[in-house]
Parts: C-alpha cells; sequence; structure tokens
C-alpha cells in the first residue's frame, strides 16, 4: 500500500502530521460531547479543515487527485446534493443549505485531501489514544455513578444492560458522550487503530491499547459493536490463515450476505419468516419507514434533510417516530434517491476493494478490518460519511484512506 503516483503523495511527516491529526479528531469529538453546543465541534473542525484545504490547494501535487473513478462517484453524489438544495429553494431552509454546503465540500476535503495530506500512521495513532481517553473516562463516570450529574439528564438506556454474548448486566458506560453506542464504535475503531500500528511496529504499548479497546468496546452493550468487531476481526483472521485473496473474498461476500439479511429484516427484499421476522428494536420499523419515504421521490431523493422528522410520519409504529434512520445506507437513499443510494453504496464498495486488493503485509490487512466495521457500523446506526459529527468523520476518514490505496 502507499505506492503513490506523485500526484497522490503523502506531503506531511508522521511526526509533523500528529498535531494537526490529533487537533482534528478532539475537534470532532466535541460534536458528540455534553453539555457541549453540537455547533463548538462543527466549529472547530471547519477550522482544522480549513488549514487542510488552504495546504492542499497550495500545492499543484495534491490539487488534482488522479481518481477518476472515485471522484466520479462522489461528484455524482455532490451533484444529486445541489439539485436537492435547488428544488428545495422554493420553500429554503437554512439547515438544509448549511448540511449541503458540509456535505459536498466538507466531505471532499476529508476524502480526498486529508489522506494525501497525513499519513494514515497519524490518524491511527489519534484516534487510538482518544479512543482510551474517552473508555478511560466511561469507567470513571460508571464507577461514580455520575453521568445524570455530568450531562443534566437520566436517559433510558441509563440501566443494567445484557452484555452481548455474556450472562451478565452491566449499566452502558459513556463517559462524557451522549451516546454508549459512539463510545463503542470509537473503542472499536480505536482498537483496530492501535492493532494496525502493532502489526507495524511490534510495540508492547500499542498491543495493549488495541487488546484494552477491544474488551472495553463491549461495555457499550451495544450488539452492533460486538458485530462490527467480530467482522472486521474475521477478515483479518481470513487474511492470517489463508491469503488476501480469501480476506477480499470473506470481506465481500460475508458483507453482501449480512447486508441480504438485513433487507429482508427490513422488508426491502422477500424473504423467509424466520428472518423477516426478527425484531430489532424498532429499527425495522424506522427502515420499512425510510424505504416508503424513498419510493416516492425515488429520482434526486429528499436531499440534505433531517431525515429522522421525514420518515416520521411514514414509521409504522409511531413509539419511534422521529427517530433517527439507524442505517447509513437507507438514510442516503432517502436523501439521494436510488441512484444516489446505489452510488454511495459503491463509493463504500470501492474503498473496500482497492484497500483488501492491495494488501501486502498484516498492516494493511488490519487496516481492511477497520473498514469492514465501518460497514457493518453503517447497517445499523444513520451516520453518513457525509458531515463533521464525530461518527462521520472518523467514517469518513476510513473510507477516505481506502480509496487511497490501489
Amino acid at each position: 500500500m502507499n505506492n503513490l503516483h506523485p500526484q497522490r503523495r503523502i506531503q506531511i511527516s508522521h511526526s509533523t502530521a500528529l498535531i494537526p491529526a490529533f487537533a482534528l479528531i478532539i475537534a470532532a469529538t466535541f460534536t458528540n460531547i455534553v453539555r457541549i453546543p453540537t455547533a463548538v465541534g462543527y466549529l472547530g473542525v471547519s477550522a482544522v479543515l480549513a488549514v487542510f484545504a488552504g495546504i492542499w490547494l497550495n500545492d499543484s501535487r495534491t490539487l488534482l487527485p488522479n481518481d477518476s473513478l472515485a471522484l466520479g462517484l462522489f461528484g455524482t453524489l455532490a451533484t444529486i446534493f445541489l439539485l436537492g438544495l435547488l428544488v428545495s429553494l422554493l420553500n429554503p431552509s437554512l439547515g438544509r443549505i448549511a448540511r449541503t454546503i458540509v456535505f459536498t465540500v466538507g466531505t471532499a476535503i476529508i476524502l480526498f485531501a486529508l489522506p494525501r495530506l497525513i499519513p494514515r500512521s497519524a490518524i491511527e495513532m489519534a484516534i487510538s489514544r482518544i479512543a482510551i481517553v474517552l473508555l478511560a473516562l466511561g469507567g470513571i463516570v460508571a464507577i461514580t455513578d455520575t453521568y445524570p450529574a455530568i450531562s443534566g439528564t437520566s436517559p433510558k438506556w441509563l440501566e443494567a444492560t445484557a452484555l452481548p454474548g455474556l450472562p451478565m448486566s452491566i449499566i452502558p458506560w459513556v463517559g462524557i458522550l451522549n451516546s454508549p453506542n459512539l463510545l463503542g464504535a470509537v473503542c472499536v475503531l480505536g482498537a483496530f487503530a492501535a492493532a494496525t500500528e502493532y502489526a507495524r511496529t511490534g510495540t508492547q504499548e500499542s498491543g495493549l491499547l488495541a487488546a484494552t479497546l477491544a474488551v472495553g468496546s463491549l461495555s457499550s452493550a451495544s450488539r452492533t459493536v460486538l458485530v462490527a468487531l467480530i467482522a472486521g476481526s474475521g477478515v483479518v483472521g481470513a487474511y492470517y490463515l489463508f491469503d488476501s485473496h480469501w480476506m477480499t473474498a470473506s470481506a465481500i461476500s460475508g458483507l453482501l450476505v449480512f447486508t441480504g439479511i438485513v433487507s429482508v429484516i427490513a422488508n426491502v427484499i422477500p424473504g423467509p419468516a424466520a428472518i423477516s421476522g426478527v425484531q430489532l428494536w424498532g429499527r425495522e420499523s424506522l427502515w420499512g419507514a425510510a424505504w416508503e419515504a424513498t419510493m416516492i421521490r425515488p429520482f434526486i431523493g429528499w436531499g440534505a434533510t433531517d431525515t429522522a422528522a421525514l420518515v416520521a410520519p411514514y414509521v409504522n409504529d409511531q413509539w419511534f417516530a422521529g427517530r433517527a434512520i439507524h442505517n447509513s445506507y437507507l438514510r442516503m437513499f432517502v436523501m439521494t434517491g436510488v441512484v444516489g443510494g446505489i452510488v454511495y453504496v459503491a463509493l463504500c464498495a470501492l474503498s473496500l476493494w482497492r484497500a483488501s486488493t492491495s494488501t501486502r503485509s498484516l498492516p494493511d490487512a488490519v487496516f481492511v478490518g477497520m473498514i469492514v466495521a465501518v460497514l457493518v457500523f453503517q447497517l445499523f446506526n444513520a451516520a453518513t460519511i457525509f458531515g463533521l459529527s464525530f461518527r462521520s468523520l472518523l467514517y469518513s476518514l476510513v473510507i477516505g484512506y481506502g480509496l487511497l490505496e490501489r
């Protein structure tokens, strides 16, 4: 990996890149820290991205990435978002305008500029170190039972929950974040980031960090976290036991089968009653509503709007009305229509394909596992690679570095 054409050369050394890498990830955490306005995090991320954009535009070697396929897919999505904005100008919304700008300009910088300016090793180090700090805070808050005081709320999930796959229950760890599922996802991605570092350097620190974050991710009591961790680890295992061809085959086939099962549960495609009858805590109702909304405007979708509010009238169980769609791919179908949804899936799949087919070493394979984890997470939460929230930023960084490999 990283045998790049001069037009795609990384410009900043690992040691120099650590400062902006940490600044970017820390700023992103502020979009999901309790009692801190989300706008503070967005402004911080935007400021860091603006610096990167300036460096990118100032260097002719990185100005135009030599990647017509990825740029074409992204350009298609950006065009659909802009068309949706033009249609919405009949009933203008400041939120929609802001989302469209972020979804096009901001995401372009993350996907195509950052991976060409910052070595992946620096981003991985930033993710893993910040993840362990957040996990430690999660433990402290859980032990002291101070989340209601810190957040000013007592959410419904703040009660004993069964650990997935284990005969015990705990109160999910969350720390200073606004969701235990987010903490679990950050820990999983941090575990893969640290494992990549360990495979590359062999340092005890990175190995211990990877193990701690992998085990610590279960403190979120999230089944999605466990599935993502197992799926990503399984891909790495396929490479370790066999070779990169087996790894690529297992990653693609596994995701296709898993996506098919989820589609049957959501009643998007027909399937056996044993699968279609599976209950996923209301997600199946939200997914069905998302697909119904997509079919009403199948060509360019509903644009960069508040999708939770948009699909609420179509939810058959009103107890779940107003909640996030909990599926990134379906959310993209809602926002950009059938063509846009397919293009989004293709862009994510291209990242996985390039990273897996260019794998030549164990660190490369672990990074592929990280991409698989991101793709699994998107099956069960609404964050996409478009946006500046903590989840979206992490997802787009991972997908962006995957697109770089070929």
